[in-house]
């Protein structure tokens, strides 16, 4: 929810030479995994590695079912307009930590 730092950690990461495309695809794997754990059972990590699963429900507390969804419609979409030759994907992800 700190858009602030989120963004900073967006503007490391571009300048380490990670591509959008990677961001993207970390941002969504981690959206994805804040769902998975967003209703799970406390003594239930889905498969995943506890550290992760604990992460992700410890995230999971800041966003509704409805927002996690959103977030995760939103990263989709960035990704296929980028890859149809809509807007960039660097400017759209930058908008969507901004909007977040």
């Amino acid at each position: 929810r700190n858009k602030k730092e989120l963004w900073v950690l967006y503007q490391e990461a571009l300048t380490s030479g990670l591509s959008g495309e990677e961001i993207c695809n970390t941002l969504f794997w981690t959206v994805k995994n804040i769902a998975l754990m967003k209703n799970a059972r406390m003594d239930d990590n889905c498969g995943l590695n506890p550290f992760v699963a604990t992460k992700a429900r410890s995230f999971a507390k800041n966003y509704s079912q409805e927002e996690i969804a959103s977030l995760s419609r939103s990263l989709v979409t960035i990704y296929h307009e980028d890859h149809r030759g809509g807007e960039p994907m660097n400017i759209s992800l930058e908008r969507f930590i901004l909007d977040i």
